[in-house]
Formats: C-alpha cells, sequence, structure tokens
C-alpha cells in the first residue's frame, strides 16, 4: 500500500511583527540584561527573516488566544480537509506536533483538536513535543501506517507559539514566529525513496527547552530557553551526514530532488543544502523563513503548504529537519 499527501494547509495569528518593531521590542526587554545585541542589518543577514507572526500582543504582552496551539491548528486541519476531500469522520488517526502546547497531559492538545474537528470515536488522536523535527517526524510516522493498511487517512497538525516564551534568548526572539500546518495523509501511489527517524545523542549540548509546569492551559506561558551555543555548531555536521544519505539514495534513481524543504532554511543552511545535494539554491525555499520567521517544527508543514502545488507527479521532494537535543528527521519522497 503506497501513500499520498492528500491535502495541505497553514495558518497564522493576525498581527504581523516587522523587523524594526521586533528590533524596538528586543532593545526594550533586554538591554537591562547586558545582552550583546546585534544591529538590524546583522540579524537580517543571519537570519535572513523580514517578519512573522505573533499571537502576543507586542503593545500590551496580552494573549490572543484565539491564535495558540489548538485553535491555530483547528484552523489549518479544516482547510486541509478541503482541499484533500476529506471528512473529518473519515479521519483513522490525528498526529499533533507542538513545542508549546496548551495541554500535555491528557486530555492534550491532540484531543482537543480531535474534539473540536468532531472525529469518530475509533480516530486515535496522539501528539509529539518535539521542536524542529515534530512535523516531519509525524509525516514519516504517517506514511508507515497508511503502508501497512493500519489507517486510510491521517491528519497531522503542528502548531507552535513562540512569542509566548517569557525567557526566550534574544536571537530566537528575532528568528522566531508562531504559526501552523496541517497535511492529510491518504493512500495513493508516492512512494518513500528514504525516511529516517534518528537521535545523535549530543546531550551535552547547552541547547535545551525545559517545562517548568505541565497539565495546565497555560503551560506555553511557563517555559524558559536556555540557549548558549550556535545551532551551526551542532546542526551542520549533522545536515551534512544527512545530504550524503540523501544523495546515495537517489544514486539508483539517475535524479536530485525537484524540491529541498529544510526546517529553517537560514541563508548559511540554504547555501550548504544547495551545495552539499548539487541542486540549484532555487530548489531550496527561502520564502517561509523570510515572511514568517521560523515556527519550529510548523516551518516544514507551512513550507510543504506552499510549495507542494509547483511540484508535478514523478517529482522527488526531500524534506529535512534538524532539531535541539539533537534529533533529525528526513524523508525523501516520490510524488
Amino acid at each position: 500500500m503506497s501513500f499520498k499527501i492528500k491535502g495541505t494547509a497553514a495558518s497564522f495569528p493576525p498581527q504581523v511583527i516587522d523587523n524594526v518593531s521586533v528590533m524596538d521590542w528586543i532593545y526594550r526587554s533586554y538591554r537591562d540584561k547586558d545582552a550583546d545585541i546585534w544591529d538590524l542589518e546583522t540579524c537580517e543577514r543571519i537570519y535572513g527573516v523580514k517578519r512573522r507572526h505573533w499571537a502576543m500582543d507586542s503593545n500590551t504582552g496580552e494573549v490572543m488566544l484565539d491564535y495558540i496551539d489548538v485553535n491555530l491548528a483547528v484552523d489549518a486541519a479544516k482547510k486541509a480537509l478541503i482541499e484533500a476531500e476529506t471528512d473529518a469522520a473519515e479521519l483513522d488517526m490525528i498526529i499533533h506536533t507542538s513545542a508549546t502546547p496548551e495541554q500535555i497531559i491528557d486530555p492534550d492538545s491532540a484531543l482537543l483538536i480531535h474534539e473540536k474537528l468532531g472525529c469518530r470515536t475509533r480516530c486515535s488522536a496522539f501528539m509529539l513535543t518535539t521542536t524542529c523535527t515534530g512535523f516531519t517526524e509525524a509525516l514519516v510516522m504517517a506514511t508507515n501506517f497508511i503502508k501497512s493498511g493500519m489507517a486510510k487517512n491521517i491528519l497531522i497538525t503542528s502548531s507552535n507559539s513562540s512569542s509566548l516564551i517569557p525567557k526566550l534568548n534574544w536571537h530566537m526572539r528575532f528568528f522566531e514566529g508562531d504559526g501552523a500546518a496541517a497535511a492529510v495523509i491518504g493512500e495513493g501511489d508516492s512512494e518513500m525513496i528514504l525516511s529516517c527517524l534518528g537521535a545523535h545523542s549530543q546531550l551535552d549540548s547547552p541547547v535545551h527547552l525545559h517545562y517548568n509546569t505541565v497539565g495546565d492551559k497555560s503551560a506555553s506561558n511557563k517555559l524558559t530557553w536556555s540557549f548558549k551555543h550556535q545551532y551551526l555548531s551542532y546542526g551542520i555536521p549533522i545536515l551534512k551526514e544527512i545530504s550524503e544519505e540523501i544523495k546515495q539514495a537517489l544514486q539508483s534513481e539517475t535524479h536530485k530532488p525537484d524540491l529541498v524543504i529544510s526546517h529553517q532554511a537560514t541563508p548559511i543552511l540554504r547555501r550548504l543544502l544547495s551545495n552539499k545535494l548539487c541542486v540549484e539554491k532555487e530548489r531550496v525555499p527561502f520564502d517561509v523563513l523570510i515572511n514568517h520567521g521560523n515556527t519550529f517544527n510548523a516551518s516544514t508543514g507551512i513550507c510543504l503548504d506552499q510549495e507542494i502545488r509547483k511540484l508535478n507527479k514523478s517529482n522527488i521532494l526531500a524534506i529535512i529537519a534538524v532539531g535541539v537535543g539533537w534529533r533529525a528527521a528526513y524523508a525523501v519522497i516520490k510524488l
């Protein structure tokens, strides 16, 4: 049994924060903390972000509850289901991924999404609380559930609200944005050429997310972020290794990827993937990062939604995600 990406969608809070506004917010919030704050030009050159969406009101600090985790995921899910021509009652499984979930302990956010969509009792729902790799992990898992015959229609949702993390490092405050993505996976004729869910076990890495409190609807507001070393120190060696595996897997196809989706295609990482996979930079989309910032694991799904309609049958799609901890998830799909 093969699979198909039947429908995709994305959703964002209505508030758009440009770089001038976010730098003003950063200077006001971090100046007293002896932060070595870069200038705007340096931030744009390193990160590539021009604007991002926030679910936190940048003036009052109030949270716009209609645009966090569950509600944002449900909005994206409804649009993806319409494109997939699939009713929520036909779903066999929901896999929700979020680094800033409203609910962690049952009923977790996945079950709340299940309820809001009106899914049947036989539709299972569970959640992955990973950062950058969540959507890609869910995609690999969903395709295997479909191929095994255990499910016919699976909904993947991913939503993150990093603006609600109160102690976010200022670099990440500039880099991150809020948003959600959804995809419906069903039976079809797409082929998984290569897939992997990996943990690179660099647990001595100083990059960690910590939950102070779990199990209540304000959990998203009780996250702290410790960020001491650059992503590049750990992420680039892993991305190089993944690129080599993808090249080897595609040797028999005598084909390069027609599209490479990286969960955070900064200028540096975009150039690296383009060189290592021997593809033009245009095949490694950059627009999502420019317009929405890095929305943790939702970035992959948002980029998929933006780009998949440009692909044709038999095109090859590579999806790569590397996250702190360190986790890696990647897939190469022949559509």
